[in-house]
């Protein structure tokens, strides 16, 4: 398995709640719903708007590795009548097409990203939305039907970059879940980390090997040594075609060795969207 990332539940319920957090308002329209949320709108009508509530605390599910949390929206007054047929999130101000944060469906069913009792809108009626969910599977935002998410989703990432302190490189077979324990698998060397590219990609600075090995996972730690994400190692070989999480120009580390220039083909800290 070449691409194998997997994030711990602390860091799954910190991103969830970190992105439903910055969404501000949500907006129901008719027409036909854009192709992606960078798309700007064309002959659409807004027909309500939503000012977010509150968010709830993140339900855990430890048989599928999932994370979700549920927004409350509380009621808004139909602006116009008409037929919904989807809706946009926005992380602040709803007329700026840079703050769009996600576009879903609309419909009756639970097959739809939101479902209404009816979703023929009156013009000054009263609507109620009981709860929005949102759910981080293994680190990827999934939904029930089909959610596309926009550049403001990103901001979820600062979080996880934030609490980064080290990467450790491990031999062996890497574990289910960052959540499990290092048992058989050897400690090859720990590498302190530093952000760059923003808070979206991190360098590594200058260890010494602790034993002879050759790495196969790695482990992203906070400076306590919690656990936050866990993903594959290999090389950066144009030959071989495979591509890992944490690709190496060499995989191979000697003990007491200091690796001060390692050079890495890329490792971008950046949640994956549907």
């Amino acid at each position: 398995m070449a691409l194998n990332i997997k994030v711990s539940q602390s860091m799954r319920e910190a991103n969830l709640i970190a992105y439903a957090g910055m969404l501000s308002y949500l907006d129901i329209y008719d027409g036909t719903r854009p192709a992606s949320t960078s798309e700007v709108l064309s002959g659409q009508t807004l027909l309500a708007r939503w000012v977010a509530d509150s968010v709830s605390v993140p339900y855990t599910s430890l048989l599928d590795a999932s994370t979700s949390v549920s927004i409350e929206w509380g009621t808004a007054t139909a602006l116009v009548s008409g037929a919904g047929s989807w809706f946009r999130c926005h992380t602040g101000n709803p007329d700026d097409a840079f703050q769009v944060a996600l576009d879903g469906s609309v419909g009756t069913t639970t097959s739809h990203d939101l479902s209404f009792n009816s979703t023929s809108f009156v013009a000054g009626s009263i609507y109620r939305i009981t709860s929005f969910p949102l759910v981080m599977q293994n680190g990827l935002f999934t939904s029930s039907s089909t959610l596309s998410y926009g550049l403001p989703a990103y901001g979820a990432v600062e979080v996880f970059a934030e609490r980064v302190a080290f990467l450790r490189l491990y031999d062996g077979t890497q574990p289910l879940d960052p959540d499990v324990a290092v048992t058989t698998q050897n400690l090859l060397i720990q590498f302190p980390t530093t952000q760059t590219g923003g808070v979206t990609q991190i360098s590594l600075g200058s260890a010494f090997a602790t034993i002879t090995g050759v790495a196969t996972w790695f482990r992203l730690i906070d400076a306590s040594g919690a656990a936050l994400m866990d993903g594959t190692v290999g090389l950066n070989d144009p030959f071989d075609g495979t591509t890992y999480d944490f690709m190496l120009t060499s995989v191979s580390f000697v003990a007491t060795q200091l690796y001060d220039d390692v050079i890495f083909a890329n490792f971008t800290l950046a949640e994956q969207y549907p």
